[in-house]
């Protein structure tokens, strides 16, 4: 057992395989606290998204040990990988899966252990700055970082890094051609792909350090995935200015499961499954469903161009709209040029937030990560 940290009637260290039955069910039982609730389904293999990534995983387990047999009652994980960060090539922690049973909320457990799971993780890898994506609305996690409390005095430091929307793209009709060509990929365009998101994802904050080995890795070994999904757009020169690959991978890793619509998301659902029927198009899932989506994984635009991200969701939007899919999905940051992007599609933004995660003895703790561009893969979130 890799032992983290120990107190008398609990403890945490590093998941183990044997855990992955009861770290999918603290997943599905444990919502995400805002007016759209939903729960994440992620068996029968927990550890199958984090390994997408393709860096170094650790998955903390918190653990009652004050029982007959000990309880697992929450968890975390964080993978490290290589990203350019300020411009620099380094390494950087992706943060994910925080969970904690209701009950051991209060109190310096959550603190403890995150303090503690951070500079494991920071030692054990030499990262010195982490990030994590929450919902805007989340208030019961928003609490568990930010409200004042002598327990959090030694938390990591935590600090807006980009406020951005999960713009959902929904199919309710027919949409106009792109002005600009836009075609599948194929084998002749690998080059020429990986130089453009390369070249982009260097200017990225915590950007990924894009190359062929990192592409081949992604299309062997994302399920469902291949280079025909991606999507490019070319300019009259007929040089790639845009370019994204929707992922559906509903089938074979992650499901997102409805628990409730609150407060104004009632009346938005009636609304929308009203307009649905009347129109023929998918109605939001009930309480207890799925939605069916697909993430626009690798979505990259040059200069930002507005334009362009237009011609790319429009190729793919009449691809996609019969395919029984609730919406595409991407993240535009707020204030980016690309909110112009999606200019004559039914949308719908879920508010959220990417934080920089920094442990107070990195030499980076007094840094300021904000930026509307950052290295940002949300289908792996």
């Amino acid at each position: 057992m890799d032992l983290i940290h120990q107190e008398s009637s609990w403890l945490l260290r590093l998941a183990e395989e044997q855990d992955n039955v009861r770290l999918c069910e603290i997943l599905s039982e444990i919502n995400m606290d805002a007016s759209l609730s939903l729960v994440e389904e992620r068996d029968p293999d927990f550890f199958a998204l984090l390994n997408m990534h393709f860096g170094k995983r650790y998955t903390k387990v918190y653990e009652d040990t004050s029982g007959v047999s000990p309880h697992i009652f929450g968890c975390g994980s964080i993978i490290t990988r290589d990203a350019w960060v300020n411009g620099e090539k380094n390494q950087v922690g992706y943060a994910c899966d925080l969970r904690i049973e209701s009950k051991y909320r209060r109190g310096k457990i959550f603190p403890t252990g995150l303090d503690a799971f951070v500079n494991y993780v920071s030692q054990d890898s030499g990262v010195d700055v982490m990030y994590f994506a929450m919902l805007s609305d989340n208030t019961r996690a928003k609490q568990a970082f930010f409200s004042p409390s002598d327990y959090r005095k030694d938390q990591p430091i935590v600090k807006t890094m980009t406020p951005y929307n999960m713009v959902s793209i929904q199919f309710t009709g027919s949409m106009a051609k792109p002005n600009n060509r836009v075609s599948r990929a194929k084998h002749g365009d690998i080059d020429e792909l990986i130089h453009f998101i390369a070249t982009k994802e260097k200017q990225r904050q915590f950007g990924f350090v894009f190359d062929d080995t990192l592409l081949n890795q992604r299309l062997a070994h994302w399920p469902d995935f291949s280079l025909e999904d991606f999507y490019i757009v070319r300019d009259r020169n007929n040089r790639i200015v845009a370019c994204a690959a929707p992922w559906n991978n509903e089938s074979s890793i992650r499901r997102s499961r409805v628990v409730n619509y609150k407060n104004e998301m009632r009346v938005l659902r009636r609304l929308y499954d009203a307009e649905a029927k009347l129109r023929g198009f998918s109605p939001l899932p009930n309480v207890g469903d799925c939605f069916h989506f697909a993430s626009l994984t690798h979505c990259t635009v040059k200069d930002d161009n507005p334009a362009f991200l237009n011609d790319l969701l429009k190729g793919i939007y009449q691809d996609y709209r019969v395919k029984n899919l609730h919406f595409i999905s991407l993240s535009i940051p707020l204030g980016s040029p690309l909110e112009k992007g999606i200019k004559g599609f039914r949308t719908r933004n879920i508010s959220m937030e990417l934080f920089s995660l920094v442990p107070r003895k990195s030499p980076l703790a007094g840094m300021d990560f904000r930026t509307i561009d950052p290295g940002f893969e949300m289908a792996l979130h």
